[in-house]
Parts: C-alpha cells; structure tokens; sequence
C-alpha cells in the first residue's frame, strides 16, 4: 500500500505524456529554432566566403608608385596571408556546423515519426500492466520500466535538447554573433572599397598631370606603410569576429547539444530509480 500512491502519480504522468507524444507543439517548437540555427549557419557562411573573395582579391593587389623615378611596387600579401588561412579553416569549421544541424534534423524528424509516440503509447500501457495489482514478478516490471525509459528518450529528448539549445543562445550567445556578422559584413565592404580604389584604371595624361602625378607618387610612397596598417587593422577585427562567430557556432552544434543530450539521459537514469521496483518488494 505505501507504494500505490507514487505508483498511481507515475501512471498518471506516463499517461499525460503519451498524450504529449503525440500532440505536435514540441516538434514545432523546435523545428522553428532548428531552422533559425540553419539559416544563421548559411548566412554566416556566406559572409566567411564574400570575406575570402575579397581577401583573394587583395592578395593580388600592388601598391605601385615610383618616386624619384624609382619603381616601387609593394604586395599586401603577407598581411592577409594569416586571415585568408583563418577563413579557410572557419569554413571547415562552418560545414562541420551545418553537418550536426543536419544530423539534428534527422534526428528531430525520428523522434517526432508517429511510430515513436505510438512506441511510447504501448511502453506506458505495458508499465501499467506489469506495476498493477497481481502484476507478474519484478523481473518484468524492471523490463518494463526500462522500455518506458528508452521510450521516453527517443520521443523527446531531440526536441527538448534543441529548445533548451536555443534558449542558451538567446540569453548567451545571440547578442555576440549580431555584433560579429555585422562588423564583419561592414569590413568586406571597406576592404573591397579599397582594393576598387587601387585597382582603377589610370587616365591619360598630359605634361601637367604627369607633373602632379609625380609628386602624388612621391607622397604615396611615404604613406603606403600607413596603407597596408589601414589593411592590417581592418583584417585583425575581421579575425576577432570570425573567431568570436567559431565560438558561438562550436559551442551550439557541438558542445551544448551533447552536454543536454547527457543531461537528459542523466535525468532517465535518474528517474529509473521510481521506475524500477526495488529488490525486496513484493
């Protein structure tokens, strides 16, 4: 008798969320943060890649100026060299984000199959059955339990693992990847302003402009150090987003996901313990 009452509330809970198993809230609670996460990943891509194109395009780009009549001709390779790798490696980093998300999708598409919920729906049932008065041994109301346990797990923990994940980036992570994607967006259109500037095509010229030319060389010559600093400065920001943007999507396909899958199957483990009838019971 002392058992019946937890026993009772246990099949009152099973019962409510075989009901929830199949109502479809959850799963479209999370199919909505889910695609929001996608849509974040391929924006964010796009921006990586629009910011190599860019690079790339600075990378053939000379400063050529002959001052005193002397050629001069300086390449701002070794100053985006360093970015250009970065990049390589967050795209990598990208496509193993969009990867998990996709794996998530599958996943998420499982665990909301109508085969799941109605596996579910005969694992409470079979609980009840064998936890009922004149039930068979506790052998097989362990069996049960355990089957209502995985039951449970696979209808609910992908949705509730992809609600809690978007909650997380919400509070922690939403306000840092904004700032990232549009610093970085506003630094590929300064950059390929000043890669447009250095590649237009040279006029013709008569004596005098040739003469102001001269000079205008001559001058450019003192300041093309401040030129690739100007290159340096912009692409060093560049890189602290890109790596802030490598955190915040490591950290939501990857880390958080894993640590909440861990959490949920904790708290089943946890709650075999109500489940599973204790040695000695009769």
């Amino acid at each position: 008798m002392s058992n019946s009452r937890p026993r009772f509330l246990l099949g009152a809970v099973g019962v409510l969320l075989a009901v929830l198993a199949w109502l479809p809230w959850l799963d479209h609670s999370a199919d909505g943060h889910y695609e929001a996460a996608f849509q974040r990943a391929l924006i964010t891509f796009g921006l990586a890649r629009a910011l190599n194109g860019v690079v790339s395009v600075v990378q053939g780009t000379e400063f050529s100026v002959h001052p005193a009549g002397v050629g001069l001709t300086l390449a701002p390779g070794e100053v985006v060299d360093p970015i250009n790798d970065l990049i390589e490696r967050f795209s990598w980093l990208m496509l193993a984000s969009t990867t998990s998300l996709g794996m998530q999708k599958i996943l998420m598409d499982i665990s909301a199959w109508w085969g799941i919920s109605l596996i579910l729906t005969l694992a409470v049932l079979l609980y009840l059955r064998f936890t009922a008065a004149g039930a068979p041994s506790p052998a097989w109301q362990a069996a049960a339990g355990r089957f209502l346990l995985l039951a449970l797990f696979l209808r609910f923990a992908m949705p509730l693992m992809v609600v809690m994940n978007h909650a997380v980036y919400q509070v922690f992570m939403d306000e840092d990847y904004q700032q990232s994607t549009q610093m970085i967006e506003k630094t590929t259109e300064e950059i390929e302003g000043m890669t447009r500037e250095e590649t237009e095509p040279a006029e013709d010229e008569g004596l005098l402009d040739s003469i102001s030319d001269w000079f205008s060389e001559t001058a450019d010559a003192l300041d093309v150090r401040e030129r690739m600093a100007e290159y340096s400065d912009k692409l060093a920001a560049a890189t602290e987003h890109l790596l802030k943007l490598a955190a915040v999507f490591l950290m939501q396909t990857v880390v958080f996901p894993l640590l909440f899958l861990w959490l949920l199957l904790a708290g089943v483990r946890n709650l075999s313990g109500l489940l599973m009838p204790h040695r000695g019971n009769t």
